[in-house]
């Protein structure tokens, strides 16, 4: 039963993801074009369509995006909360995608838990790490973003140095939620007078434990799930750069995505179509060997 009601979900979780991220690039880039100014919108489909100029932006239009997106500011509500909102909302899609979330809870039931208590205690830690931590982290690594896409530096650049941070950031997170999970177990077992009520509790922590030991972590882990989203950032500037790409190397889908008129919402719209490929790519591999 337990396998069923994984796979659904993860069919669920997957398709919610693509959806979601397609429509909010669609929306993103379609607002951006509408309050392009004409000179602006010219200067755009003229860097498209110059397929090999030795100077050509590579980045075009990510910087404008992303502010419309998080807004000028980064100490500001509306980049707080929409980082928060979008950290949280990647860590439950993709950890439905990928199937971590439901969790063996036999042990827990036969120390005297009720399932409910479980559950609540489950998502209780689950907001910890996906929302308070991790969307902390993610936080910080929107900033550092901010500063690298407005620096002259080439694309190649710019994605190599967020990588890196990213990848800093990242480990830091996991050796902090390993050693609090590790101080957690230590501290809560203890107080349990129940020997297998004590039993129970240690399992769960070490169960949320194990895998923040490896790096990169095994897919269908929490760990993985905070491996992967803490990525997003970087994920999104290399699709921006190949949809670029594409739309000035591909004559037909200059034409056909009418470029001259809407530039950036025509990269979006590849950027749509990569992002579903990618997705059911993966999906099939991931259903294949999980």
């Amino acid at each position: 039963m337990n396998t069923i009601v994984t796979f659904w979900l993860s069919v669920l979780g997957w398709l919610t993801a693509l959806t979601a991220a397609s429509m909010g690039i669609r929306n993103v880039t379609k607002d951006l074009d509408d309050d392009l100014t004409e000179a602006a919108r010219l200067r755009f489909a003229h860097n498209l369509s110059k397929a090999t100029a030795p100077g050509a932006d590579w980045m075009m239009a990510f910087s404008q995006l992303f502010t419309k997106v998080f807004g000028p500011k980064h100490l500001s509500w509306r980049c707080l909360s929409r980082s928060l909102a979008l950290s949280g909302a990647t860590f439950a899609l993709i950890g439905l995608a990928t199937g971590p979330f439901i969790i063996p809870t036999s042990r827990l039931a036969e120390a005297g838990y009720s399932p409910f208590l479980i559950w609540a205690a489950w998502l209780f830690a689950l907001s910890l790490v996906g929302i308070v931590l991790h969307g902390l982290a993610d936080y910080l690594l929107l900033w550092l973003t901010r500063l690298v896409i407005n620096t002259g530096l080439s694309a190649i650049a710019k994605v190599g140095f967020v990588f890196g941070v990213t990848s800093t950031v990242v480990v830091s997170v996991f050796l902090a939620i390993l050693f609090s999970l590790v101080v957690d177990g230590v501290m809560v077992s203890p107080s349990m007078k129940d020997g297998n009520a004590d039993s129970a509790v240690l399992w769960l922590f070490f169960m949320i434990e194990f895998p923040f030991g490896n790096f990169p972590p095994q897919v269908g882990t929490i760990a993985f799930v905070v491996f992967a989203t803490s990525f997003a950032t970087t994920a999104w500037i290399i699709l921006h750069v190949v949809s670029v790409w594409i739309v000035r190397v591909v004559p037909t889908v200059f034409s056909v995505l009418n470029v001259q008129n809407k530039p950036i919402r025509a990269v979006g719209l590849v950027t749509s179509a990569l992002v579903w490929l990618l997705g059911l790519v993966l999906a099939a591999v991931h259903f294949r060997f999980h």
